[in-house]
Parts: C-alpha cells; structure tokens; sequence
C-alpha cells in the first residue's frame, strides 16, 4: 500500500482514493502535529484550542473521520468575524457570501441558516485546527521554520473589527423592514 501527502495547496490531498489510504494519510499528518507549533500559529489564547487540538489529534491519529465539537461563543457571536480574526480569509467570506445569498434566493430560511449557525459554532474551534494542522504541515514540507509558522496564522484584529462591523450592519439591514413604517 502507498501513499502519498500532497501539501502544495492550503490543505493535504491524498494521491490516491481508496478511503484506508485517505485515513493513513490523515493519521499521518495528526500524528506529525505538536502542540507547540499548533500553539505558535494560533496565536493569542492559544490554550483555549488545546482541549479541541487534542481531541482532534486523537481522532485523527485513530483514523477516524469527522469533526470533534466544541463549542465557540465568539464564533457564535461574531460569525465571520471571528474567522477574519482568525485570518481565514476564505471560510469568512464563505460564511458572509452563503448566508446572504440563500436569504435572497429563499426567503423564509430563517430558521435554516439559525441551525447551520449553530452547527457552524460547534465545529469552528476544530475546523480551525485542522486549517492550522495543514498549513503548519505545508510549512514544514517546504522548509519554513517557527517563523514563517507564526507569520501564516496569528491573528488580524483590524479584519475582525471590520468584519465585525460589517456583519452588524449587514444584521441591521436585515432587520430594517420589520421596523420600516409603511
């Protein structure tokens, strides 16, 4: 049996398709992951992520498949804010651009896109891990060290503060027709 890691995108790809060598060769990613250079990446209240790191580290060395939940009360709140924050510029827009065109093409899918938020919450923390896991195994193959590790992840307060802004108004003219007077 072989396989083999891609690591030439943002995520791992696996050579080949047969689900035993996609699950080794997730094993073998978790279990090249350490703590240390997971930590690096995060950044500020990095301990925050351990419990979910490891959690995740477990299930994937075990190979199974999956997201481990965890819930995320800044997710929860600023949605796509805190993904900006996070510097995870293409799950923010994602979760800025798909709420918003399935309001416009079905209305009435409030309640929809409620529960997607909550699932959305429940996997941020380990969804973020594994972009970290990834990245952090894309640098290493291509020779990078703790710095070029720091530089990719870490944090942008001014995109979570703009994202922010942005999803509170993008929330208030929403809202604006219930209160519009006619």
């Amino acid at each position: 049996m072989t396989w083999r890691v891609d690591l030439s995108h943002s995520d791992w790809r696996v050579g080949t398709t047969t689900m035993n060598d996609k699950a080794t060769a997730s094993a073998a990613l978790w279990a090249a992951s350490n703590w240390d250079d997971v930590a690096v990446y995060i950044g500020p209240n990095a301990e925050r992520f351990r419990a979910a790191w490891e959690k995740s580290r477990d299930q994937g060395v075990a190979g199974k498949a999956g997201l481990v939940r965890s819930w995320n009360w800044a997710a929860f709140f600023l949605s796509f804010g805190w993904w900006a924050y996070r510097k995870q510029w293409l799950v923010a827009a994602v979760l800025l651009i798909v709420p918003i065109a399935v309001s416009l093409l079905l209305p009435r899918s409030g309640s929809a896109l409620s529960g997607a938020s909550i699932i959305i919450t429940m996997i941020s923390k380990p969804t973020y891990i594994q972009l970290a896991v990834a990245r952090i195994a894309k640098i290493k193959a291509t020779g990078g060290n703790r710095d070029d590790i720091i530089s990719a992840g870490g944090v942008s307060l001014p995109a979570g503060i703009i994202a922010s802004v942005l999803l509170a108004i993008a929330i208030v003219a929403a809202l604006a027709p219930l209160f519009a007077h006619k």
